[in-house]
């Protein structure tokens, strides 16, 4: 009997062992469980504080380009203003439509020498151009170099041009030969908000002058070194001083409005907004689109900022 009642317990400690280990397993995995709760109930939380900062800039920005002393206006050229509140930073980046290039309204040169900028050959920087013209004018005839209803049906696409303007800039990217590489760096560059063909030099940037010059991204790099190796003086030369860029208040802009939180969290809004006429008694600006990123995009926390 002795002998039975030491293997019972034998039986019984090793039952006791196995519970005890099935209990630590169950405790660590409950314990790895809450910790990874935690984590993304964290990451949302953060994701939704930089988010509603982020929106802030957008408001920031619509009472900085209604500023009535022009010296402290901020200027709507693609320059990027920094706000720093408590341990958050804002970087905010702004953009008048009025000087893009509008793709429903602008000629054909002005098409060809945006297409051209990005380093296209020209035989595709053409293609694209005529199948841009195609795609927004009211008819089916297709240009020497264009592209209607027979030649998307070639290429398997299971639409056609719409023979009208532009809806937005995204449908640009359906235009036969507009890659999404392509799209991607004209895309700050375009409009369809502006009210006329032509840009406003004042408030386009330095890209899109350089287009209205004809060159290309590869010739304003070079005409930037040339400038950054020039010594002041010879700058100078003749009251050469370079002219201090102004903006409109009026018309449609994009603003971009990224915040960063002090462990490192990041939320990016997209917004467009249109100045309401002096009569409008309601909100000085009406939001024409709204986007939020999600981090496709170079960071604005990586350009340079406006001194």
């Amino acid at each position: 009997m002795k002998i039975c009642y030491n293997k019972q317990q034998g039986v019984a400690l090793i039952l006791v062992l196995w519970v005890i280990t099935l209990l630590t397993i169950m405790a660590g995995s409950f314990a790895l469980s809450v910790r990874r709760e935690a984590s993304v109930i964290s990451s949302i939380r953060d994701s939704a504080e930089a988010s509603a900062i982020a929106r802030a800039g957008i408001l920031i920005a619509q009472q900085m380009l209604l500023n009535p002393d022009k010296q402290e206006r901020w200027i709507a050229n693609g320059s990027v203003y920094p706000i720093n509140y408590a341990d958050t930073e804002i970087r905010v980046k702004i953009y008048s439509e009025q000087g893009k290039i509008n793709i429903n309204k602008g000629n054909k040169k002005l098409l060809k020498n945006l297409i051209t900028f990005i380093g296209l050959e020209d035989e595709e920087t053409i293609k694209i151009t005529d199948a841009i013209l195609d795609w927004r004018d009211g008819n089916d005839l297709v240009r020497m170099h264009g592209a209607e209803k027979d030649q998307y049906a070639d290429e398997g696409l299971k639409y056609t041009p719409r023979n009208k303007p532009f809806q937005s800039i995204e449908e640009l990217q359906l235009v036969l030969g507009m890659e999404g590489n392509i799209f991607r760096e004209i895309e700050p560059m375009i409009t369809i908000y502006s009210n006329k063909g032509s840009v406003d030099k004042n408030s386009a940037s330095e890209e899109v002058l350089s287009v209205l010059a004809g060159k290309t991204a590869e010739e304003q790099e070079q005409d930037k070194d040339t400038e950054s190796s020039q010594e002041p003086e010879e700058n100078g030369l003749f009251g050469s001083e370079k002219k201090q860029p102004t903006t409109t208040t009026q018309g449609a802009f994009t603003v971009i409005s990224e915040a960063r939180l002090i462990n490192g969290a990041k939320s990016k809004i997209k917004a467009i907004i249109k100045r309401q006429s002096a009569n409008d008694k309601g909100k000085p600006f009406s939001v024409l689109a709204w986007t939020r990123h999600l981090g496709t995009e170079e960071s604005l926390f990586e350009a340079e900022l406006e001194q």
